[in-house]
């Protein structure tokens, strides 16, 4: 029996058009930073963390259309925000029910419904026109952009560090692989320490390009500025963000509770979005106010 060969550009420009005719249906512009979780809510798919460390994420179409994620404990934001938009694109693009375990046998990306939905994933959250205009927006090319830039940008964008220069090398070829094996040992914990006093919990960094229109954070994260390049002006804490210490050169925000707020990062208004930590339960309700705060 052979070995079945998969034409993979054919699955990723289907894959590619259905990302993109995710974003219009929700006339979102192709040159936009998009919420992965806001994306899936928005279609009609229900967004919901569990307690599952083992688990990497779940689509399921019965009884409803629903995609389930381990909480923020167990993965970083930025990964569950890919892993979101992959289960979203086994939805948009009709596969039947997928379980991606961490642990256990995963399923190889030779597997050509996986290989779809992670090019479905990287198209909606890092297409071409939005990696275009964030580096753009800072004045280089994203190979000649510092770890920090690259840093900033994946948080604008709402994806892994590692997911962005992957997508930059391997997905778009924007950059060389060389240039991706060059900074596979780069660590966002290691960059934390340039810009916050508290380098193991996740931080949100801002720099003049940065325009996202949302900003979430989880009880504990940080809101950091670069005060050398970004003009944030003013933020409207409402006891759900406080100062907190940062690095010379910097200004920073702890989140303290739940809840949600606002405030003008590089002249534009913005909203902040602050959830539980170690969230679980269903993704509308994630930013809603504690009651034990009130």
């Amino acid at each position: 029996m052979g070995v079945m060969v998969i034409d993979r550009s054919v699955i990723a420009r289907t894959a590619t058009r259905a990302a993109y005719q995710a974003r219009r249906v929700l006339s979102i512009p192709r040159d936009h930073a998009v919420n992965a979780f806001d994306v899936a809510e928005s279609l009609g798919v229900e967004v919901r963390f569990v307690d599952a460390p083992s688990l990497e994420g779940m689509f399921s179409r019965a009884p409803h259309p629903l995609i389930i994620l381990p909480s923020t404990q167990h993965r970083p934001r930025g990964r569950l925000a890919f892993t979101c938009a992959h289960e979203l694109g086994h939805g948009q693009m009709g596969h039947g029910v997928r379980v991606d375990e961490l642990l256990g046998s995963p399923k190889p990306r030779t597997d050509p419904e996986e290989y779809a939905a992670d090019v479905f994933a990287s198209t909606l959250l890092m297409p071409r026109p939005a990696i275009a205009s964030a580096f753009e927006r800072r004045g280089v090319h994203p190979s000649e952009a510092t770890n920090f830039q690259l840093y900033s940008v994946s948080c604008e964008l709402g994806v892994g560090l590692k997911s962005l220069i992957n997508q930059l090398s391997f997905g778009l070829q924007i950059c060389t692989v060389d240039w991706a094996r060059g900074l596979s040992r780069l660590s966002p914990k290691e960059l934390r320490t340039h810009f916050t006093s508290n380098p193991d919990d996740p931080a949100i960094l801002i720099d003049h390009g940065f325009t996202a229109a949302c900003i979430d954070l989880d009880v504990g994260e940080a809101l950091v500025a670069d005060l050398s390049t970004a003009e944030l002006l003013e933020v409207h804490a409402d006891c759900l963000l406080a100062r907190t210490d940062a690095v010379i050169g910097y200004d920073a925000w702890k989140a303290m509770r739940p809840g949600s707020t606002s405030a003008i990062i590089n002249g534009r208004k913005v909203q902040i979005r602050v959830g539980r930590h170690a969230y679980t339960g269903p993704y509308a309700n994630r930013f809603l106010p504690d009651p034990e705060a009130a």
